[in-house]
């Protein structure tokens, strides 16, 4: 389990990620003498890490400023959980640290707790949810673990009077009465352009493994059902294997979950 820390946090329903993908090749320039010296391979060192850092820059940009919302209060208490503990989660923490300070220079205040297991599981998210409930946040925020499962339970918070949202990847059921949805909506796409790129790479022939990250998590069923449906279209291509990367047992009920 993992807690970040109940401090000034988070202003709007939404999230900020960050995410980072630099990649850098260099050669070592040839010289006169032969073999580099320890300077020129010093040299040569810190020329590639000041690109990398120029191509981590150029791929994100890390200035983000506050829109015109005005928040209608001084101080927000927020409740957000994630399908598990991840070094991603991580870099999605900096963007909301980001918005807390800047709210806090604002003099809005947000405290919050962001929360996770150390793998996915219905039935732990849906307890963390009874649990924060019962506790008075402002909103309560979830990275769907499993649609099926904890959709039914979304409903019954909002109908209880509970404001509830989803965020990153993983959307609730479609017509669940979550108030807000932030993240990506194009995960079928996703799967199915990296996959129609692995098809050409091999030539329209072989086997491949689908490998899903949380079975049940609409982010990666999704994806996982693009790259089933590409793979379809070729008679020489193959699924090996579809396996759930994170040794799930059976998917849980959703009648014992709400």
């Amino acid at each position: 389990m993992r807690k970040k820390g109940t401090g000034p946090l988070l202003p709007t329903i939404a999230l900020a990620a960050l995410l980072v993908c630099a990649g850098c090749s260099t050669a070592t320039p040839a010289t006169d003498q032969g073999t580099p010296t320890s300077t020129q391979n010093e040299s040569t060192a810190d020329a590639a890490d000041a690109e990398a850092d120029e191509s981590v820059r150029s791929a994100v940009n890390f200035d983000h400023e506050l829109d015109s919302y005005k928040p209608l209060k001084d101080h927000y208490n927020f409740y957000f959980t994630y399908k598990t503990v991840h070094p991603w989660w991580d870099a999605v923490a900096l963007g909301m640290e980001e918005v807390q300070r800047q709210y806090l220079e604002k003099g809005v205040t947000i405290t919050y707790e962001y929360m996770a297991p150390n793998g996915a599981s219905a039935e732990d998210q849906a307890r963390r949810l009874r649990a924060a409930q019962q506790r008075g946040y402002d909103v309560i925020g979830v990275d769907v673990a499993d649609e099926q499962a904890i959709s039914p339970l979304l409903d019954k918070m909002v109908d209880e009077g509970t404001k509830v949202m989803t965020f990153s990847s993983s959307d609730a059921a479609e017509g669940c009465k979550r108030l807000a949805y932030v993240g990506n909506t194009h995960n079928y796409q996703d799967g199915a352009d990296l996959t129609e790129a692995l098809c050409k790479k091999l030539n329209y022939q072989g086997k491949v493994a689908i490998l899903v990250g949380s079975v049940g998590a609409p982010c990666h069923e999704d994806r996982a059902k693009g790259a089933k449906d590409t793979i379809a279209q070729y008679p020489n291509m193959q699924i090996g294997i579809r396996h759930g990367l994170r040794g799930q047992g059976p998917r849980a009920d959703p009648a014992d979950l709400a």
